[in-house]
């Protein structure tokens, strides 16, 4: 299984719009930490026969300051993929004489 990872090196500080700040609301937030994780696994087709590295699950966690959340976590597990094959034809732009 493959894997790729990411995380944000240091805080990260944003100025809020005011039309989007409430009553009493700090003019900036603040991302503390972010991290994500992504892992891959192989997933086979049949006619054609073609095997694919596609991904199976998703992690991200981040760690706010002034925001009305403090901690969000989010997961995302895919399966069942299906794959669709179409023909193409591919008409090229006349010649200019």
């Amino acid at each position: 299984m493959l894997r790729v990872d990411e995380r944000l090196s240091g805080m990260y500080e944003f100025p809020v719009p005011r039309e989007q700040r409430r009553r009493g609301m700090r003019r900036t937030m603040a991302i503390e930490s972010s991290s994500s994780t992504v892992r891959y696994r192989r997933v086979a087709f049949s006619d054609p026969d073609e095997t694919l590295l596609l991904p199976a699950s998703s992690e991200s966690m981040t760690i706010w300051r002034n925001a009305g959340v403090a901690r969000q976590f989010i997961t995302h597990e895919i399966s069942n993929y299906r794959r669709f094959v179409t023909g193409v034809r591919v008409m090229g732009a006349p010649r200019r004489r």
